[in-house]
């Protein structure tokens, strides 16, 4: 373009001109001055840039090649791409002069190239130059929607989208959300990925985030007609819709062939809060219905008719536990459940006292608390524990801990891992109260080892034990006097009846012989 002279050209043009200086325009940013004298000798005072003659200006070039690395989106330079495009590029500058780039269309960034080739990025969080080359730079961004309830789409970048999307972006430049497709909100981004919303009601930035804000908004028709707003409601409604809006940008509704406009802000309101669209009126207010005024809309209430701020459900079936009939959700309605907050849809109730054993501390009913029950599922009042360790001897399968189980044991509660039993009666020496069935309890029983079927005196004791008793050889010298005390003896065990009187005999003549 030659300034004050013609609009922007392109290709070779012939020009009628008066001699004087001018300013040559290229690319729309930067000019340089062209002087014509009356002879129509062309000069240029910045030789980088183009070259003068005889009637005529030439412009120097050199090609640079831009690529904008994985940047997600398309871009444009000021006058010199005819489109966007997206990709490496290849393109021809005039040295000497500024450029513009557009990433996304609403961002931009200028650079300089020289006449050497030599590209310089004015701004450096965007691009880096270098010989012939322009590179984009980018940093990470995830932009969520939240819960709006529509579509958006960044301009020149993304489609429609209404899921977490990430992406790459150029900072140090700015871009143009548009949620619902009709409103639209900037927001930047720097070198570091920190997100800033231009328009802090619609959006809240971060680093390498940036996430939209929304207010609640009912949408009402006074008649049953079918309508939609642009980008937000899935396809077309009717009657009342409650919808996550964002603030500070506008919508369209349409009903039928008729349409109009609105927008939302923060703290939520409706402008206008009524529309008449094509012969309907459509009331718009904040907020969502809440019946029982608990703060929790009915929308997302578990339970909209009982107030329960705190949305507590024990059985997470999606019935808030104020209003659920099965609490635990076992099957078992809460007034005929023996254990209502836990599930036990067995209903088991060992002490039949019912509460069920899921929820009883004491389920063998013997009035000691299950934590402190060493037989928790066998009633065992007195706690009985004869070898001491964690388990009562009502469910010990070895009470004594000898390591013969009860079921096994002569003396199941007495320690007697030998199992002796002398009199072979079932019932171990240790806990027998007559080793040897003599019928001479133990405590009394001067000869606890009496052969069985043999008489015994009053001190338990057979013949033969008696006699050993009265007689030790071994306590006299001579052994005349020991075989009188066996005479003697023999003869008081005879009239006991505890020998005949042939052992009488054979006794004595055993100790004679001795």
């Amino acid at each position: 373009m030659l300034k004050n002279v013609t609009g922007y050209l392109s290709g070779s043009q012939t020009l009628d001109v008066p001699q004087g200086s001018y300013k040559l325009n290229v690319g729309g940013i930067s000019e340089f001055d062209v002087i014509i004298d009356a002879s129509g000798m062309v000069s240029v005072p910045n030789g980088v840039s183009a070259v003068g003659g005889q009637n005529q200006v030439t412009f120097k070039t050199v090609v640079v090649d831009v690529d904008p690395s994985d940047f997600s989106g398309t871009y444009i330079v000021s006058r010199i791409t005819s489109n966007y495009v997206s990709g490496p590029y290849s393109l021809v500058f005039v040295p000497g002069n500024k450029y513009a780039v557009h990433p996304a269309g609403s961002g931009r960034f200028d650079f300089f190239v020289d006449g050497l080739g030599q590209v310089t990025s004015y701004n450096t969080e965007a691009a880096v130059g270098g010989q012939n080359t322009l590179v984009f730079n980018t940093v990470p961004l995830t932009i969520d929607p939240v819960d709006f309830d529509g579509q958006t789409y960044l301009s020149r970048v993304t489609d429609y989208f209404s899921t977490p999307l990430d992406l790459r972006a150029v900072p140090g430049v700015t871009y143009t959300m548009h949620p619902g497709g009709y409103g639209q909100f900037s927001f930047d981004i720097d070198a570091n990925g920190v997100v800033s919303a231009q328009n802090g009601i619609s959006a809240i930035g971060a680093e390498n985030y940036l996430g939209l804000n929304t207010v609640t908004v009912n949408v009402d028709p006074d008649t049953g007609t079918l309508y939609y707003i642009n980008r937000v409601t899935p396809g077309v409604v009717a009657g009342l819709t409650t919808l996550n809006l964002v603030p500070g940008v506008s919508y369209k509704l349409v009903n039928g062939t008729g349409s109009a406009d609105f927008s939302v802000s923060e703290p939520c309101a409706v402008l206008p809060n009524s529309l008449d669209v094509n012969g309907t009126v459509f009331s718009l207010n904040c907020g969502v219905p809440d019946f029982d005024d608990d703060g929790v809309p009915d929308t997302t209430d578990n339970c909209p008719y009982i107030a329960n701020t705190d949305q507590l459900d024990l059985d997470i079936d999606g019935i808030g536990d104020a209003c659920d009939t099965d609490l635990d959700g076992d099957g078992f309605d809460n007034l005929f459940d023996n254990c209502p907050d836990i599930a036990n849809s067995d209903q088991f109730d060992m002490d039949g006292d019912g509460l069920g054993d899921a929820c009883d501390s004491d389920i063998d009913g013997d009035a000691v608390p299950d934590m402190e029950d060493n037989c928790p599922l066998i009633a065992n009042t007195g706690q009985a524990n004869s070898d001491g360790d964690s388990e009562g001897d009502a469910c010990d399968a070895d009470d004594d801990n000898d390591l013969v189980l009860d079921e096994y044991d002569n003396c199941p509660v007495d320690y007697n891992p030998g199992q002796d039993d002398f009199d072979g009666d079932g019932e171990g020496d240790l806990c027998d109260g007559d080793a040897d069935s003599d019928g001479i309890a133990n405590g009394f029983d001067a000869c606890p080892a009496s052969p069985a079927g043999q008489p015994v005196n009053t001190e338990g004791c057979t013949g033969a034990q008696y006699i050993a008793q009265q007689c030790d050889a071994d306590n006299y010298i001579q052994h005349g006097q020991y075989v009188s005390c066996v005479a003697h003896a023999t003869n008081d065990a005879w009239q006991q009846g505890l020998i005949s009187a042939k052992q009488k005999a054979q006794f004595v003549r055993e100790a004679a012989n001795r």
